[in-house]
């Protein structure tokens, strides 16, 4: 916000009273000059919203300029997928960013907590990509996802890797977001059992995590999806034939 202060003085203008005289008369001379050296109003102090070249004060432009800050720019292009609930796209777009609370960047952030370790293993330290990428207790759900779909699993894993998994498989469109949506359930499932681990009274079992993946993927696919109901059977043995219209 800047603020404009109009207080410098008009430029006074030039005559010639001798030559006004002249053509004029003497008073008419000087009725002109005292007009001339008038100064012009003006105009009051105010405040300009340089975000702006009109000057004018937005709330949209103070909102971009407020996310610029506090969330910066990561250079990902956020992802959406219609057939899961928005909850779950919001957690892949915190997952890209890293903007999930893992112990790891929850210590970063002055918070004192009694472990670090991932409690899924209960080795390493518990960051966004140990959690969904290395960590032995949850990244075998990624290569029974590939057997599941006949796909092959990215080349090198990584968290950005697996959020995109889905463009670089040969599948068709429709395919691509059907395994899009799986995906995102799968990151889904891993969080909701980290949180189970570390909050709830009964420990999960790491071992129906799979299954848990295929069932709420397929409920709520078959619910979102408006070309047809899926085939349960296919969707256990060949998902990418299951939503064909029947």
């Amino acid at each position: 916000m800047v603020v404009r202060l109009n207080n410098k003085a008009a430029d006074v203008w030039s005559t010639s009273s001798a030559a006004e005289a002249c053509r004029y008369g003497p008073q008419t001379a000087d009725v002109l000059a005292s007009k001339k050296q008038t100064a012009p109003m003006i105009p009051p102090d105010r405040y300009e919203w340089e975000l702006e070249g009109s000057g004018a004060y937005l709330v949209a432009s103070a909102r971009l300029h407020i996310d610029s800050v506090v969330l910066g720019d990561s250079g990902v292009m956020t992802r959406w997928n219609k057939l899961v609930p928005r909850k779950l796209n919001i957690l892949m777009w915190r997952v890209l960013r890293d903007r999930i609370p893992t112990r790891l960047n929850l210590r970063d952030k002055g918070i004192d907590l009694h472990s670090v370790l991932c409690p899924g293993c209960d080795v390493i330290g518990e960051s966004t990509r140990h959690l969904f990428v290395t960590c032995i207790a949850f990244s075998p759900i990624w290569h029974r996802m590939a057997m599941w779909w006949g796909v092959p699993t990215p080349s090198v894993l990584s968290v950005d890797a697996l959020v995109r998994w889905a463009d670089g498989v040969t599948l068709n469109r429709e395919a691509k977001m059907v395994f899009d949506a799986v995906i995102i359930v799968a990151f889904w499932n891993i969080w909701s059992v980290r949180n189970k681990l570390v909050f709830g009274s009964e420990k999960p079992r790491k071992d129906e995590m799979f299954d848990d993946i295929r069932i709420v993927s397929y409920f709520w696919i078959n619910n979102r999806r408006r070309l047809g109901k899926m085939s349960w059977d296919r969707w256990l043995i060949s998902p990418h034939l299951a939503y064909c219209t029947m």
